[in-house]
């Protein structure tokens, strides 16, 4: 069992990453029933919407626009959205995103 101090993550960012996890699942389980786009004014998206990036955001925070997100993106992987060859969710191409993003973790600014 590895110590916590050798971790990468803290025990507190781990959570939150199984918890967005978890979040991500549900949405995925529940896209057979739900609309392709969802009706909600671009105004009320807009103002629903509402962070700084100048302030930190706290994890539940983070959550809750995920939410909002989730809620409202037209979903793509439908199959009323376009067609069955244009649409759809792979498996393997989700976790192939995941592992290439975990892996590729050089992060640049620019000054």
């Amino acid at each position: 069992m590895m110590d916590s101090k050798d971790r990468l993550l803290p025990e507190k960012e781990l959570e939150f990453i199984k918890r967005i996890h978890g979040v991500l699942i549900d949405y995925l389980n529940q896209k057979e029933n739900s609309l392709v786009n969802p009706s909600m004014a671009h105004d009320d998206l807009k103002s629903g919407v509402n962070f700084s990036l100048d302030e930190p955001n706290d994890h539940d925070s983070i959550e809750s626009l995920i939410n909002q997100y989730l809620g409202s993106a037209i979903d793509t992987s439908s199959p009323h959205f376009y067609n069955q060859l244009f649409s759809g969710f792979s498996t393997m191409g989700y976790l192939g995103e995941i592992i290439a993003s975990i892996t590729n973790s050089s992060m640049y600014t620019l000054r």
